[in-house]
């Protein structure tokens, strides 16, 4: 679980990567200063939380957290595709129905982060295993 949790946080921060420099040079003209800062935003946080991804999965060589480590991983992945594609989305496709699941990612992102932060809370108190 921790390599491919480290997989998927580097794959989210190319892909985040790769639609920074679209949302530079290839975002079409006609879109307003508005929904190029959403662009931007969504990049931004999906680059911040491929890092937070990569975080969780080298935390699991360090902690015992059979539980909320790998569920913190799934709440961050599954934030970022709720919150960062509903950004794209809205933006691309000029469509405002897929930007209701935007609010419901926000709130997954900070699930992950919370669970993440009872991890290393727990794990303060059990010692990690020999590797």
């Amino acid at each position: 679980m921790a390599r491919w949790l480290i997989v998927v946080g580097g794959l989210n921060s190319l892909i985040a990567l790769v639609l920074s420099a679209y949302g530079a040079h290839g975002l079409p003209a006609t879109l307003d200063e508005a929904a190029r800062g959403s662009y931007q935003t969504a990049v931004q946080i999906q680059m911040l939380h491929g890092i937070g991804i990569c975080l969780v999965g080298l935390s699991l060589f360090h902690l015992r957290s059979p539980l909320w480590l790998p569920l913190s991983g799934w709440a961050l992945l599954t934030g970022v595709v709720l919150f960062c594609g509903g950004i794209y989305a809205k933006v691309l496709l000029q469509t405002t129905p897929l930007g209701v699941v935007v609010p419901w990612g926000g709130a997954t992102l900070m699930l992950g982060w919370a669970l993440f932060i009872g991890s290393w809370l727990r794990g303060a108190i059990t010692p990690p295993p020999d590797r």
